[in-house]
């Protein structure tokens, strides 16, 4: 702290953490007790962060999840102490999820979104969902699957802050199960929206 003003520096790296930078500044303000920071002091900051392996985010979540693939995160910190701001991107590569118990593999996945204020705009979340070999049921009999994989692409907006946002999904022939006893494959659009404490889903 000096001059008026107050300066701090985060640096973290980890094997799993990844690479974390982040800086930031704001003014002080002398009050009658010290010196404080005042709820519209404006800041001015920037964040770096790159995970190069997300194997640890499914297992932190569920034991029935596995995870992998790159983030990385790069934005400059605005707005004031009471309301905080980022603008920047958010990309991701080589994805992957799988629910263990259900089947599921979603694989090959890529994230592109931009952080504006207190908005999320996904522009594009996608993954390729591979096919196992159908279950011996003969509701399936006769059944001819396409060679090539499935896949799920979803974007939209989401604002946390302001408790809303829309997201759109378009799906062929997406894996939702794929077990002995259970075993579906489902394409189509759909469109999800909530507004404080509405939730909307639609879809075909």
């Amino acid at each position: 702290a000096s001059d008026n003003r107050l300066s701090a520096e985060l640096k973290a790296r980890g094997t799993r953490l990844g690479e974390w930078r982040a800086n930031i500044a704001l003014p002080l303000a002398r009050s009658g007790s010290g010196w404080t920071v005042l709820p519209e002091s404006p800041l001015n900051g920037k964040i770096h962060i790159d995970v190069a392996d997300l194997s640890w985010v499914g297992p932190a979540l569920d034991s029935n999840i596995k995870s992998s693939g790159r983030l990385s995160l790069a934005a400059d910190v605005a707005g004031t102490f009471d309301q905080p701001h980022l603008r920047g991107l958010l990309n991701g590569n080589d994805l992957a999820v799988a629910w263990l118990d259900q089947g599921i593999r979603l694989q090959q996945g890529k994230l592109t979104a931009r952080l504006d204020q207190t908005r999320l705009h996904i522009d594009q979340l996608s993954f390729v969902a591979p096919h196992d070999a159908p279950p011996r049921d003969r509701l399936l009999a006769g059944l001819k699957l396409a060679k090539e994989p499935g896949n799920i692409t979803l974007s939209g907006m989401i604002d946390p802050l302001e408790k809303r946002g829309n997201l759109d999904l378009s799906a062929s022939r997406l894996t939702l199960a794929q077990r002995s006893d259970r075993w579906i494959i489902a394409s189509g659009q759909g469109r999800i929206g909530f507004e404080q404490d509405t939730l909307t889903l639609g879809g075909k």
